[in-house]
């Protein structure tokens, strides 16, 4: 069966039934491929300029095939970078001005700290709106297992799962968050599941779709404005 792959560069491969697609975002290079006749994700790889490489393979009957070498990224160093590209993306959806800052806890150019149980605000820089709070977002790592563990303490992951088991990753980091809140506060903030690690898998299409599938409505009922996840190659909304 063939396959073909999505990227923003590429090259044909020998197979005439098969494209190879690869592609570049900031410092990582990453290839997906997908059965052309059905669409479906079967592999992904992704390698970045701190040596990091990761790869997955997804069969038909939901297992999964992880592979990741490096060490992983240490505490919440994506949290900022996820709510910028979150505030991007939404920007290119024309849900946001083309004018605003991203402002974190550790970095604040208007000497006004965020509001509440945030970790970044998106505000407007427009000449009328200037200061205005257009999104104010918690983020979390999406992904806290096995996988980054294991990382952490040898460099050197290979091993099965399923795509259920990744899916229940973030439903695990969803409600951590929403463990912690009051629903009057939850009501007032996006949940941004931080997943730039790509060592673990967690943003891969078939995991998305089975996160949907069987646990969209319940994390819908947390109360979040939204809950979003941001990937190293592409942002997803999870609780519709």
């Amino acid at each position: 069966m063939g396959k073909r792959s999505d990227g923003k560069k590429g090259h044909s491969g020998s197979n005439q039934n098969d494209e190879g697609v690869s592609g570049r975002l900031s410092d990582s290079v990453f290839i997906r491929l997908r059965e052309a006749s059905t669409g479906r994700v079967v592999s992904q790889a992704m390698s970045d300029s701190a040596g990091r490489q990761s790869s997955v393979d997804f069969s038909e009957v939901g297992d999964a095939q992880v592979m990741a070498r490096g060490r992983p990224r240490q505490g919440e160093s994506g949290s900022k970078e996820a709510v910028m590209r979150l505030a991007a993306h939404l920007h290119e959806q024309g849900e946001l001005p083309s004018a605003f800052v991203v402002v974190s806890e550790e970095e604040d150019p208007q000497g006004i700290p965020p509001d509440g149980p945030v970790d970044a605000e998106v505000r407007s820089t427009d000449a009328g709106t200037k200061g205005q709070v257009l999104l104010r977002a918690q983020v979390v790592r999406a992904a806290r297992g096995e996988i980054l563990h294991v990382l952490g303490g040898t460099g050197s992951y290979d091993n099965g799962t399923t795509v259920a088991d990744l899916a229940d990753l973030l439903r695990g980091s969803v409600d951590k968050k929403a463990k912690r809140y009051p629903p009057v506060e939850m009501s007032k903030i996006h949940l941004v599941l931080e997943a730039l690690d790509h060592q673990a898998p967690v943003s891969a299409q078939p995991v998305v779709d089975q996160f949907r599938l069987h646990h969209a409505g319940n994390v819908k009922s947390k109360g979040f404005i939204a809950i979003w996840l941001v990937g190293p190659t592409e942002i997803y909304r999870l609780d519709e």
